[in-house]
């Protein structure tokens, strides 16, 4: 059966059960809050009865600002531009071509004629730094490291010191380009040259040489001409085979004039420290420790010794040759080979070294695993016969499945 609604009395009041037995349904305490709501309403008439008054009238409201004792500038405005300031270092910092274009932005949308003096200065600086970082990069893109010893063959073997020049070009503008700014201060390139000598065995010597390239004075203006600066690295030991040459140039901090204008270059002090970037001389930043100058240019080659050209022509053949003779004056031959060997002649090398692995005298089989492990890439010593032995086994059988 339906429920049948119940009828409340009025507040307050017990009401009655409809269906007549009597029963009283209690009802809770009724709320107070219809007595308070009236009062907003009673407020917003008196409200509008009282009388208006008129509004008053104020002048311009003047809020003081401290000022900074040294610059005469307000504390407001110095915190901006210290912001701004701050977002030049970081941009001039990265070194890169975004940065500069940053870096350019950030002067052209802060340069006011009514900013404060010492604001002015600094954006002055940072201007003559967006100028020098602007010459570093496009004199990374200019210079380069010439082999002046390759132009002879037969005098490019790793036996024998190679002759080696750094050529900076003249400015694209045509503009005088003079390092050092004038006068007495000097200006310096930073050589450093990294030769990896490796021997018949595959065994790496690694080895690190500095030079310092000073600019005559007679020769540091560039304009016509290029700056041709000439150095060299040493011979190699007897038992290299293969000597990586890696070089790198760097121009040292200097001040460089181009035609009229004066730059201050090649300043990693202001890329590696907080602090402000003109701030840092060249011998606070060596007393510091911090690499990374004004990168000019790199060089790498591959120095071979002399003759090396049959081997380069013929591998595999210079390969059985060398196999067959088992003299030892024939391993550099077989570890040439595997530098020169073509992708479609390595699984007979291989085969070839690894019956010398197999059944060859220990200095004949540590050749041949030197060999081996630069054609195969694969990381396992080169005294160890069983392990070579194993991994030609499961080389052959990866192959066997490659081929069904």
């Amino acid at each position: 059966m339906p429920l049948r609604p119940i009828e409340l009395a009025a507040a307050g009041r017990p009401a009655r059960d409809p269906d007549g037995s009597g029963t009283r349904a209690r009802l809770n305490r009724p709320s107070t809050c219809g007595r308070w709501a009236v009062l907003p309403l009673l407020a917003g008439l008196a409200w509008s009865c009282a009388p208006t008054r008129p509004a008053l009238s104020l002048g311009p409201v003047v809020v003081p600002m401290h000022t900074n004792a040294e610059s005469g500038s307000s504390e407001a405005v110095t915190g901006y531009y210290a912001t701004v300031f701050a977002r030049m270092r970081d941009a001039w910092s990265s070194g890169t071509a975004d940065g500069l274009r940053e870096l350019r932005v950030l002067l052209q949308q802060h340069t006011r004629p009514d900013m404060p003096a010492d604001a002015a200065q600094r954006l002055r600086q940072f201007a003559r730094l967006a100028d020098g970082l602007q010459f570093e990069l496009e004199l990374a893109d200019r210079c380069r490291v010439e082999h002046s010893s390759a132009r002879l063959p037969e005098s490019r073997s790793v036996h024998t010191p190679q002759s080696y020049q750094f050529v900076m070009p003249p400015h694209p503008s045509g503009a005088a380009t003079e390092l050092g700014g004038g006068g007495e201060r000097e200006a310096a390139f930073q050589v450093h040259m990294r030769l990896r000598d490796f021997d018949a065995v595959g065994e790496v010597v690694d080895l690190s040489e500095s030079l310092t390239l000073r600019v005559d004075r007679r020769t540091r203006v560039v304009t016509g001409h290029p700056l041709v600066l000439g150095f060299q690295s040493p011979a190699a030991p007897r038992e290299t085979v293969i000597r990586e040459v890696s070089i790198r140039v760097e121009l040292l901090p200097c001040v460089v004039r181009l035609g009229d204008e004066e730059l201050q270059v090649s300043q990693p002090g202001g890329r590696r420290q907080s602090g402000d970037p003109d701030r840092l001389s060249p011998a606070q930043r060596l007393r510091r420790g911090i690499a990374g100058y004004t990168a000019c240019c790199t060089f790498h080659t591959m120095l071979f010794p002399a003759g090396y050209q049959a081997v380069q022509t013929q591998p595999l053949a210079t390969l059985r040759v060398a196999l067959a003779g088992k003299q030892a004056k024939h391993f550099p031959h077989q570890f040439l080979a595997a530098y020169f060997m073509p992708d479609q002649d390595r699984e007979a090398a291989m085969a070839l070294w690894i019956d010398a692995v197999r059944v060859g005298t220990p200095a004949q089989a540590r050749v041949a695993m030197g060999a081996l492990r630069l054609v195969s890439r694969a990381n396992l010593p080169v005294s160890d016969r069983e392990s070579w032995l194993l991994w030609w086994q499961a080389h052959q059988q990866t192959r066997g499945r490659r081929a069904k």
